[in-house]
C-alpha cells in the first residue's frame, strides 16, 4: 500500500520501476513516463533539480500517474 509522505526522487521513482536495473535507467524512465501528458511534464519542469520531493509534490505526481 502506497503511503502518501515526502519522498526522496530516488525513492519515489524506485518505487514506480523496481525492476529496473539501475537508478539512472528508473530516472530516465520516470521522466518519459510524465512526459506523456502536459500536466505530467508541468509537474517534472516543477521538480526539476529536486532531490526531497514535499508530500504536495508526490500527491501531484500521483494525481499524474497514479499510485505506484
Amino acid at each position: 500500500m502506497f503511503e502518501l509522505k515526502p519522498y526522496s526522487r530516488k525513492e519515489l521513482v524506485s518505487l514506480y520501476f523496481p525492476d529496473s536495473h539501475s537508478p539512472k535507467s528508473a530516472c530516465l524512465s520516470f521522466r518519459r513516463l510524465l512526459d506523456l501528458s502536459p500536466q505530467g511534464t508541468a509537474v517534472r519542469i516543477a521538480i526539476l533539480h529536486r532531490r526531497h520531493l514535499t508530500k504536495a509534490e508526490v500527491a501531484r505526481i500521483v494525481d499524474v500517474l497514479g499510485e505506484p
